[in-house]
């Protein structure tokens, strides 16, 4: 009996010592269409990449990796086989070439996040506290709508709230290989929410699509296995 109680004070020990030195956080949805069930959808994110899974309907399913050292992000449609592969550093370096920019990279990144706020269709939503969701509105419709995380069942430390307000900021920061299927994924909502206290959530309803977002679980990994166990025939190769 002692024996028993000690080896599983030992694993909860060692299972919360993980959790606390986690490489990497897993965040799996489940997704609805009009409040239907729809598919899934698989969310991982680490200090050196973020990698995000949509599992719905053939057409629609997709994989993006976004690694942040290489400065490389990649997006694979499972249905056509097709790969984007972009190489941010080369892109923007051709960009500063074409505009003779002589100043920081900072200021270029703040340049192209304006220029994003001020095109026709918005790649950026400012989200507004109403009660107890935030909402972002595009040409007068509030078409965004997130549910923060209330009460403890997804609570993160503060380590890991950097974590993936880090992941996000240097994501937001690379030009992607090509945008989603679907507008506004959670990895964006993640990104603008980034400055606001309750950044974490729990449900994000994106009306555009009638697509729900509902957080399922998370899991705090010691490893980055995710950038090893990718879709067959996946390519990260620059270009």
């Amino acid at each position: 009996m002692l024996r028993s109680l000690l080896t599983t004070i030992v694993f909860v020990l060692f299972s919360l010592c993980n959790s606390l030195h986690a490489k990497s956080i897993k965040l799996t949805y489940q997704v609805l269409h009009d409040d239907s069930p729809y598919g899934k959808s698989e969310l991982w994110i680490s200090a050196e990449a973020t990698r995000f899974d949509l599992n719905i309907e053939a057409q629609h399913d997709m994989t993006e990796v976004v690694l942040f050292n290489e400065r490389i992000s990649s997006l694979y449609k499972h249905d056509s086989k097709q790969h984007y592969v972009l190489d941010d550093k080369s892109y923007k370096n051709r960009v500063k070439k074409q505009m003779n920019w002589k100043k920081s990279d900072d200021e270029f990144h703040q340049l192209l996040l304006q220029m994003e706020k001020q095109s026709g269709y918005p790649r950026f939503l400012d989200f507004e506290k109403q009660g107890n969701v935030f909402v972002a509105e595009n040409e007068g419709e509030q078409l965004y709508i997130v549910t923060p995380v209330l009460g403890n069942q997804y609570s993160l430390t503060t380590d890991e709230l950097k974590l993936i307000k880090h992941a996000v900021v240097e994501r937001k920061k690379m030009a992607l290989a090509k945008m989603g299927l679907i507008d506004f994924l959670p990895l964006d909502i993640f990104y603008m929410l980034s400055e606001k206290p309750q950044m974490m959530f729990s449900k994000y309803t994106n009306k555009m699509y009638a697509l729900t977002f509902k957080l399922k679980s998370i899991e705090r990994l010691n490893n980055t296995l995710f950038l090893e166990n990718l879709p067959k025939n996946y390519q990260m190769t620059k270009r």
